[in-house]
């Protein structure tokens, strides 16, 4: 009774948590579009995305549609040294993800997305949590990246590039350490744990064990650079998408602004939104693209088709795998559910 009432509690606690942070989300999401749009000239800025260029609005949806099937390529790749890993699985996981992020709370999509492809091919959730977590952290890589290189191109502090370059770096060095080490760190652990009561050692060194199996990747340089090579693609169809875009609204822009935007893109839905990113996303891509002189009403509008090629594409996508795999939204609030109940573990 004690063990059920102790978890009754901290299943509260973790679901109160859940509801502060998405509370804040929707906060933030409203002052941020509130403040995006603020003395906004309508007229204008509905004129703008009117009369934006069609054929490349619709390249730029053909794009973003290529980029989730090369993100799964990519992730195929992650779980080297598995080498039949069921691709369409992989494609309908990327798919799901990205849907779940658009129309429920809490961004939990790459956490379902691991889910349900642990599902649907046998392979250990640890190990295809770990394929995500890296994931991440290449882009992450690559997204600091990309801000280092843009430095020298706008007024943007070198200072604050130059942290967040070397504490991401410093993250990758460790887990590249641990995993090449993970075999000791196994024993190392199993050691260290057997002597604390009613812990199970064995149980807690897999898990961890399990959670590096990605990391292997980095200790065969074949996979390293066929995984930075398919990363490469992936963000340079990115830019490519927000280049289309800002040039339909004929903004004579480089490449470079579009890089900015999807930057500032990338970092703002890191922030606790509402779902889709609203409000986070415009206010973030907005702020680039005025940073660089971008005329306002034409940046709006920018942004506002940016953000809704995006929004269509990605559900469009997410409810065709929904129906490949015959689930509907029902089931894919039980998945954002299940994975909610299951964080404190």
């Amino acid at each position: 009774m004690l063990v059920r009432k102790s978890g009754q509690r901290e299943q509260g606690v973790h679901v109160k948590d859940v509801r502060w942070r998405y509370a804040l989300g929707v906060v933030l999401s409203t002052l941020l579009l509130a403040l995006a749009f603020w003395n906004a000239d309508w007229p204008a800025m509905w004129s703008s995305v009117r009369q934006a260029h069609r054929g490349l609005l619709a390249l730029a949806v053909v794009g973003t549609a290529l980029g989730l099937w090369m993100r799964a390529r990519r992730w195929a790749v992650l779980f080297w040294p598995q080498r039949r890993v069921d691709r369409q699985a992989l494609l309908d996981g990327v798919n799901v993800g990205y849907l779940v992020n658009n129309v429920l709370p809490a961004r939990v999509g790459d956490v379902v997305r691991s889910y349900v492809v642990a599902e649907w091919t046998g392979i250990r959730l640890a190990h295809v949590l770990s394929t995500t977590v890296l994931e991440r952290l290449v882009d992450s890589l690559i997204i600091v990246v990309l801000f280092f290189l843009l430095i020298p191109l706008f007024p943007i502090s070198a200072r604050l590039g130059g942290v967040a370059f070397l504490v991401l770096v410093g993250i990758l060095v460790l887990f590249v350490v641990v995993t090449w080490q993970r075999h000791r760190l196994h024993a190392w652990l199993m050691r260290a744990l057997e002597h604390l009561p009613g812990v199970d050692g064995q149980k807690w060194a897999s898990s961890l064990s399990n959670a590096l199996a990605a990391f292997e990747v980095v200790r065969t340089p074949r996979a390293l650079m066929v995984t930075l090579g398919w990363s490469v693609l992936v963000w340079g169809e990115g830019i490519l998408v927000y280049w289309l875009v800002l040039r339909a609204f004929g903004l004579e822009v480089s490449p470079a602004v579009a890089a900015l935007a999807i930057v500032a893109a990338a970092l703002g839905l890191a922030l606790p939104s509402a779902p889709a990113g609203v409000g986070t996303y415009e206010g973030a891509v907005l702020g680039a693209l005025l940073l660089v002189g971008v005329e306002e009403n034409a940046a709006r509008g920018a942004v506002i088709t940016l953000h809704a090629v995006n929004f269509v594409t990605l559900n469009a996508a997410g409810i065709w795998s929904l129906a490949r795999r015959g689930m509907g939204y029902r089931d894919l609030a039980r998945w954002a559910g299940r994975v909610a109940e299951q964080a404190p573990s």
